[in-house]
C-alpha cells in the first residue's frame, strides 16, 4: 500500500474504497499497537532511555501521566497523576527500577482506536504490574495517544493507572 504524507492511500487497487480504507485502517492500528508494545517492552528491558521507537516516535511535547503511588512517592514534590515531561518520566522510571529491580509490566490485552480524519490513534492496554513491591501483582490500564505529524506517527501522551490492590 502506498500512502501520502497524511496517511491516505495514494491509489485504490484493491476494490471498493470502503474495503481499502478498512484494510488501511487495520494496518495503521496494527502499527500503532506494535509501537506501543515496543515501548512497554523497552521499559521491561530497561532500554527505554535510548530505544529506537522513543527516538523516532516521541513527540517533542510528549507528556506522561501516572496515577499510582510508587511513582508519586519517588518524585518528591510532585503529586501522583500530574503530567511529566519525557526527561522527568525517564528519571522517575530510573528511580522505580532502582527501588524495585523486579518491576515488570505484562500486557494482558490491548485495543486500538483510530480517527483517520483527526490523524489520531489511541492504544489501550490492560496490564499487570509485578515486582513493585516484591511479591505483588497489580492490575492496571495504560493508554498511548498517537498523532500523525508530517507523515510520522508520534506518541504525544502516555497515561497509566495502576490499582493499589493485588491480583
Amino acid at each position: 500500500m502506498a500512502y501520502s504524507s497524511d496517511d491516505t492511500p495514494t491509489s485504490n487497487t484493491s476494490g471498493s474504497s470502503t474495503e481499502y480504507d478498512q484494510k488501511a485502517d487495520e494496518g495503521v492500528t496494527e502499527y500503532l499497537l506494535r509501537l506501543s508494545i515496543e515501548l512497554v517492552e523497552a521499559l521491561n528491558e530497561r532500554t527505554y532511555a535510548d530505544h529506537p521507537v522513543m527516538e523516532a516516535h516521541l513527540a517533542a511535547g510528549w507528556r506522561g501521566q501516572f496515577d499510582y503511588g510508587q511513582v508519586g512517592a519517588l518524585r518528591p514534590g510532585r503529586e501522583s497523576g500530574t503530567a511529566m515531561t519525557h526527561n522527568e518520566h525517564l528519571e522517575a522510571n530510573r528511580k522505580v527500577f532502582a527501588t524495585y529491580p523486579q518491576h515488570n509490566i505484562k500486557i494482558v490485552d490491548a485495543n486500538t482506536s483510530l480517527d483517520r480524519g483527526m490523524k489520531k490513534g489511541t492504544v489501550f492496554m490492560n496490564i499487570a504490574v509485578s515486582g513493585a513491591p516484591p511479591g505483588t501483582t497489580r492490575e492496571g490500564i495504560t493508554q498511548f495517544e498517537w498523532s500523525l505529524t508530517s507523515g510520522t506517527w508520534l506518541c504525544v501522551k502516555h497515561t497509566a493507572m495502576i490499582s493499589m490492590g493485588t491480583v
